[in-house]
Order: structure tokens, then C-alpha cells, then sequence
């Protein structure tokens, strides 16, 4: 979990990780790719393979149903079942965003994000939305993923989230101002 103040470079270093953003200085490599050196499209193309993306603001698109926002993912509709069955949606996904509350298009988000089982996950505020209840559901169900050999990454102002997290690192004005444990990860079991 990167924790910090608003403005302290949490959501700028997910972007950076995720492929949206290129860092001034330095790479970023996953998967043993280069992400600082490849084009664009090739950028899009390992995020939408290997990424699930939580956006602050959900991003689901109005005009589509949960369902259908979630396949926008995973075209597979048994696995976006699963997904938003997980996550205690599965009695609106006939409904479109504007008709969920903030923290079912929170859900609905996380769902998208790991529809096509990702294997990094990047979350910017993922229990912003959420009453406790939600989030202690969310968190543990995150922390499940995260057991499972997949890397999640959160952005939170959530003490609760930094609480669940495994590793945290305090960010304040773009660097590191503590961390949990060791951030340098050399292992393949640390990725």
C-alpha cells in the first residue's frame, strides 16, 4: 500500500506503473518488460494482458451495464460473472453505472480489474467509497488475490488498507519517506 497525503505521488506512481505515465528519470520493468521503452500501443497492449486498473474515479462507461463494463475486460462472460459474484454484484448487472451507489461503482470497477485475472493490480483509492463493512469485505478479498501469487498494489488514504497491506511505503512530495519492510525486490517469490 503507497500512503501519504493528497498530492504526495500515489496515484502519479500508479499511472507510472500501469504504462500511463513515463517517469523523467529511470525505468520501469514488469514481467521483464521495459515499459519506458516500448511504444505506446505495445504499452496498451501489456497493461490490457497483464494489468487490472482501478481508476479513483471508476471510469465505467454510462451507456453499458455492469455486466458489460466489466466484459470490456474479459469478453468471457462466465469469468465476468464471477468477477462481479465475488463482489456482491450480481443482482445489478443488468444496471448502468449512473443507478448503482458510489460504492457498488466502486465493486463494479474492482471487478473489471480482475475479470481477465491479472497479474498486477493496481488500485487508486479502492475503499474510498465503501462503508466499513465494504471495505473489510473488499480489503480481505484483495488480500485472497494477493495470496494467490498476484501483486496488488494499492493508493490509499485508507489506515484500514495500509493496515491489510503485507508491505506499505509512506510517500510524501514523490519520495519514500518510510516503509514497512525492504521495497527493493530482487526474487521472483517478491515480485
Amino acid at each position: 500500500a503507497f500512503h501519504g497525503a493528497s498530492g504526495g505521488g500515489k496515484s502519479t506512481l500508479l499511472y507510472a506503473l500501469a504504462g500511463l505515465l513515463t517517469p523523467d528519470s529511470g525505468e520501469i520493468v514488469l514481467d521483464g518488460k521495459r515499459l519506458t521503452s516500448l511504444r505506446q500501443s505495445a504499452r496498451a497492449a501489456h497493461r490490457a494482458q497483464h494489468i487490472g486498473l482501478v481508476f479513483q474515479d471508476f471510469r465505467l462507461i454510462a451507456y453499458l451495464s455492469v455486466l458489460e463494463n466489466v466484459m470490456l475486460a474479459n469478453p468471457n462472460r462466465k469469468k465476468a460473472e464471477e468477477a462481479l459474484s465475488q463482489l456482491g454484484l450480481m443482482k445489478r448487472i443488468h444496471h448502468l453505472p449512473n443507478q448503482l451507489s458510489g460504492g457498488e461503482q466502486q465493486r463494479c470497477a474492482m471487478a473489471r480489474a480482475l475479470a481477465n485475472d491479472p497479474s498486477l493490480i493496481l488500485a487508486d483509492e479502492p475503499t474510498g467509497n465503501l462503508d466499513a463493512e465494504n471495505s473489510a469485505i473488499l480489503l480481505d478479498y484483495l488480500r485472497q488475490v494477493a495470496h494467490s501469487g498476484r501483486i496488488v498494489i494499492l493508493a490509499t488514504h485508507d489506515p484500514l488498507a495500509v493496515k491489510a497491506a503485507d508491505r506499505s511505503i509512506h510517500l510524501d512530495d514523490g519520495k519514500i519517506q518510510a516503509a514497512s519492510q525492504p521495497i527493493i525486490c530482487t526474487a521472483e517469490k517478491d515480485r
